[in-house]
């Protein structure tokens, strides 16, 4: 009932006094999540917290609609817009250039204006909507913002800014997850970017994503962590909030995690898919997005567990007769178009499936067909589900208990543990071994100079012939390597200013 109030009072403020800011909280609103990188050509902000926010005129007011602080330049932001009334928004990069703790009119260092037009598809997703810095400038602001403060976090050259988190952080506390489901545009506020990982990226490793469900946060998925060797995998979260149109959410997560837009991919290294409830049927709509493979499609491997791939009958009830309605459960409706297209297409070649399903309700008064207390094993068996999977695996467990039971995660670690990446033995175990400290080197780009402290021993057996190359970026690194052509990449030239700075290492063992 609290989640009923506060959408009345959104209702009622909206009648009052109209704003984009508060629209945007109405569960049936039109709004749109925006989402692209911060380019900084010039490299002046390299390395910078910024904030990205997004303001508009609609209702005869220039206001703040949304904010995202502690941005990071050259990484991915999101944002949560109403585009309403036919009316331009402007998406602006702020930095505190004086470093006075709070964004002035005259410290914008990028600006793009969004169009209604720019609408992309009825999931109401607006990709690839990158900003590049410049100058800062005075656009009329009418009010500076204050700085964000927030807790001390590991920073990351590849990911956005407070990706990176331990599981204890409150940011996936139950609280703010059930934010998620009543008030999408709150919790969009608390997890912008619907990104979050363990570690900063390690080139090597194979990307596990998980995807919770209804209501769940990445905690849920801690004794599978637990089991899983961090030396061979690296682990990703679409932290989402689940009280959205599933549309919408598989096109996030296709933009996130499968498009490369935001999380870059290798062809050599497959990622793997792990998720539960109501996460495996965005994960399936999200497949459909792909396109057609290429050679250099990395492959993927998918499990879903105790997903309602056909629906949900208790969504057609709480469609028909709650005083809310969430955009989830009209899109888990059996009867949805959503859940009758689910399986238009089939899935990518270079995609493997497992189907894990529980079967135990421990209610103490059970009506209807057989569950696992909360989704029909019959919409967790949709045929067309078991038709497009290698392997189905039941557990006598409960709906939530599988994300913990003994028996489901000994298969669950024997399955992840099983997928490979396509690089040579040889080749991994140069992986393990690490790389080298560097020093100086300040006209190279981070990221090739993090790639020298963290596999520069693969990059020394590629020049020094310990290992074949296997690829024509490796062949041709291993020329420049050896004096036979001149540098073309980056990370060619930050090799060769590298070893004449620092023959003794390379030498070593040889």
């Amino acid at each position: 009932m609290t989640h009923v109030a506060r959408q009345s009072e959104y209702a009622l403020r909206q009648e009052q006094q109209p704003s984009l800011a508060n629209l945007k909280h109405l569960l049936d609103a039109e709004t749109h999540y925006v989402y692209g990188k911060i380019l900084d050509p010039s490299r002046r902000y390299t390395g910078d917290v910024v904030a990205v926010a997004v303001y508009g005129d609609a209702f005869g007011k220039t206001e703040l609609v949304d904010i995202m602080h502690n941005a990071r330049v050259g990484t991915h932001y999101g944002l949560n817009v109403p585009l309403a009334h036919g009316q331009p928004v402007r998406l602006l990069v702020l930095s505190d250039e004086n470093k006075n703790g709070q964004f002035d009119i005259n410290e914008v260092v990028g600006a793009r204006r969004l169009e209604q037009k720019q609408r992309q598809g009825a999931q109401r997703v607006v990709r690839n909507i990158d900003i590049e810095l410049s100058d800062a400038e005075s656009i009329g602001i009418p009010e500076p913002i204050p700085v964000e403060r927030t807790p001390e976090r590991k920073t990351s050259i590849f990911f956005p800014g407070g990706a990176i988190r331990s599981l204890d952080d409150p940011v996936f506390d139950r609280e703010v997850a059930t934010l998620g489901v009543y008030d999408p545009a709150a919790f969009s506020e608390k997890a912008p970017t619907m990104f979050y990982a363990l570690e900063e990226e390690i080139f090597y490793k194979i990307p596990v994503v998980f995807v919770h469900g209804m209501g769940g946060t990445p905690r849920e998925f801690e004794p599978l962590l637990d089991r899983l060797d961090r030396r061979r995998f690296k682990f990703f979260f679409f932290y989402y909030p689940s009280g959205e149109s599933l549309p919408k959410l598989a096109e996030l997560f296709h933009g996130i995690f499968l498009s490369g837009d935001a999380v870059g991919q290798n062809p050599l290294i497959p990622t793997v898919i792990v998720a539960h409830s109501m996460g495996g049927v965005i994960v399936r709509e999200a497949l459909n997005l792909l396109p057609a493979p290429t050679p250099q499609s990395a492959p993927l491997h998918f499990i879903s567990m105790a997903s309602p791939l056909a629906g949900h009958p208790s969504a057609a009830s709480g469609e028909e007769h709650s005083l809310i309605v969430l955009p989830a459960w009209r899109s888990l409706n059996p009867s949805s178009d959503f859940i009758t297209r689910l399986y238009r297409r089939p899935l990518p070649p270079t995609t493997t499936y497992r189907l894990l399903y529980a079967y135990r309700n421990d209610g103490i008064v059970r009506f209807g067909e057989n569950s696992d207390g909360v989704v029909p094993l019959s919409s967790q068996l949709r045929p067309e589900a078991q038709a497009e999977s290698s392997l189905q695996r039941g557990f006598d467990t409960t709906h939530t208990g599988i994300l913990s039971d003994e028996r489901a995660l000994t298969f669950l670690v024997d399955d992840i543990e099983g997928v490979r990446t396509r690089y040579p033995p040889d080749h991994m175990a140069w992986f393990f071994k690490g790389g080298f400290v560097v020093r100086g080197m300040n006209s190279h780009d981070r990221i090739v100079k993090y790639a020298i402290e963290t596999i520069g021993q693969y990059l020394r057996a590629l020049a020094l012939g310990d290992i074949a190359p296997i690829d024509a970026f490796q062949r041709h690194f291993v020329d420049v390597a050896n004096g036979r052509t001149p540098p073309t990449y980056e990370l060619e030239k930050a090799w060769l200013e590298f070893v004449e700075n620092n023959p003794n290492p390379l030498n070593a063992g040889r």
